[in-house]
């Protein structure tokens, strides 16, 4: 067999790239016992600026596994009886049609479900269902800048950090190009492992020293100065907030909707089938 597979790959390796590319003749190329491999099946295999070496090998490999799959099918028609190969082979158009089934069904919704929704349907569902949104893990809303101890204007920086007005939010984001590190959007709800990663001298040991809404902290070590203030906090099993959550709430009313459709679909096929006599039932 070994050698039979060898001859047919240095065939293969002696034609040229526009002899792989003739899809006119579709004899088997490669037979065993009834079954028949094309040329233009084996060639598909092959990757652009192949090597000679490289195609025996896959070409080998391929060969070998095609053939071994069959033979060992034969071979087993042979020996499972024959009610196991009836269960088999219904198990095998069991799942040939329900195959079929969701790639056409999944087609169809892809081509014909409407993915927009209003802003006002998300709302609504999350207004409806926030019990059903509970978080997996704490969420923070936090500034933190990160200075150099060199740094000539902490005391600046500090008191620019600490204050909410507009000015001094500008002024503080023009200077954050001299700050080793720095976020300062405190609106949006961010994981607590956003700022963990950020402040290396706020830990899961003493977390619950500095994680506490409203608390401002001043951290400072031989080299660096951390300036942090955390402006709210949920706990692990609350309510999810919207803005957070948002993305997960549209996913589950497409989801919704998707299902909606389908079994629509569904109804209306297996409909015409009984209104068009398609499907009898004889009782």
């Amino acid at each position: 067999m070994n050698k039979i597979i060898t001859g047919i790959a240095v065939i293969f390796l002696l034609q040229s790239c526009s002899y792989f590319k003739n899809t006119g003749n579709t004899d088997g190329f490669v037979t065993l016992e009834g079954y028949s491999l094309s040329k233009d099946e084996i060639a598909a295999l092959l990757p652009d600026n192949y090597t000679p070496e490289d195609s025996a090998k896959i070409v080998d490999a391929f060969i070998d596994q095609w053939a071994l799959d069959r033979l060992i099918f034969e071979r087993s028609k042979d020996n499972i009886a024959k009610d196991d190969q009836e269960k088999l082979d219904e198990l095998v158009e069991k799942y040939r049609i329900e195959l079929y089934s969701q790639t056409y069904l999944q087609d169809l919704t892809l081509q014909k479900l409407d993915t927009a929704l209003s802003n006002n349907a998300i709302i609504k569902y999350y207004g409806d269902n926030k019990q059903q949104f509970r978080l997996s893990e704490d969420l923070i809303k936090f500034k933190y800048v990160h200075l150099t101890t060199t740094l000539n204007n902490v005391s600046q920086v500090e008191r620019l950090f600490n204050s909410n007005s507009k000015a001094s939010k500008r002024e503080l984001d023009s200077m954050s190009v001299a700050f080793k590190g720095a976020f300062l959007n405190d609106s949006v709800w961010n994981r607590k492992g956003a700022l963990l990663e950020r402040v290396s001298r706020i830990t899961p040991d003493n977390e619950n020293s500095y994680i506490i809404a409203g608390r401002y902290s001043k951290l400072e070590d031989s080299v660096s100065v951390y300036l942090v203030r955390v402006n709210d906090v949920l706990k692990r099993g609350e309510v999810a907030p919207l803005e957070f959550i948002k993305p997960t709430v549209r996913e589950v009313l497409l989801n919704k909707n998707k299902l909606r459709y389908l079994k629509k679909i569904q109804n209306e096929i297996l409909d015409d089938a009984k209104s068009s006599d398609k499907l009898k039932i004889n009782r």
